[in-house]
């Protein structure tokens, strides 16, 4: 009969501790440590805190409760390149875009209660006389015009209100336009073309801020759009700038020779 030999109890295979670090919450949610400073800022570090708060954070930093500087666009947005055209480097509260919509609607619904209709032309003068277009940066686009006829002319009438400074009312402004349509050829497509490149190619920047002032949040959207063709010469990017500078309808008027 075989003899049973008994194991001594220290050959047995110790099992791992597992140590577990309590988090103090029971739901077992882990809670996030935040870093805080120790002592008060330096001097360097204090101008730059100032610099920031006279900026603002861009929208990225703040959402994200980074430290912004003063880079256009800042360090943090910068390894985000990829990114940084969806979601532009900007320090303008997104709230401002509201207040531009909601303007926006009430005036453009004003103004289209009006009699503008195919229905309220009654017929075009057969002169037609060339125009000269312009925004006022030194280009100008031809175009040929002729008188219209309509049954109610309450839609030459044009009306505005600009406002400038916090202490003072808004300046009503109400004038009548010419009774003036476009010729029967209607506008040259390379000659508008033209017209918008050269503001595209040169005073974009100051046509935007004269165009939108007073809405922070659309002008910085469409200087980074026009900076970023600048650097990378993106056709697309260009066609879309020149589609929107075409939406622009406010427009002074030049006679030929003055």
């Amino acid at each position: 009969m075989a003899s049973l030999s008994r194991k001594s109890p220290t050959s047995k295979t110790a099992k791992p501790v597992i140590r577990r670090t309590s988090n103090g919450r029971k739901d077992g949610s882990v809670e996030k440590k935040v870093g805080r400073r120790r002592g008060p800022l330096s001097e360097e570090q204090r101008k730059q805190a100032g610099e920031i708060r006279k900026l603002r954070a861009c929208l990225r930093c703040k959402f994200l409760k980074k430290t912004c500087d003063k880079g256009e666009p800042c360090g943090g947005c910068q390894p985000s390149h990829a990114r940084l055209w969806q979601v532009p480097c900007t320090r303008i509260d997104i709230k401002d875009i509201n207040y531009f919509l909601k303007g926006w609607k009430v005036d453009y619904e004003r103004h289209t209660s009006r009699n503008v209709s195919v229905f309220n032309v009654k017929g075009f003068s057969p002169n037609e006389t060339l125009m000269w277009i312009t925004h006022g940066y030194g280009f100008a686009l031809p175009v040929y015009v002729r008188e219209v006829y309509v049954n109610d002319e309450s839609v030459f009438q044009v009306d505005w209100v600009e406002s400038h400074l916090t202490d003072q009312e808004p300046i009503e402004f109400d004038i009548r336009t010419d009774r003036l349509d476009v010729g029967a050829k209607g506008v040259s497509v390379d000659a508008l073309s033209a017209y918008l490149d050269k503001h595209i190619d040169g005073p974009f920047e100051e046509f935007i801020d004269d165009h939108f002032e007073g809405t922070p949040f659309i002008t910085e959207i469409l200087k980074t759009a026009h900076r970023f063709y600048v650097k990378e010469k993106m056709p697309v990017i260009r066609k879309a700038l020149k589609l929107k500078e075409s939406t622009l309808h406010l427009v002074l008027r030049l006679r030929g020779g003055q």
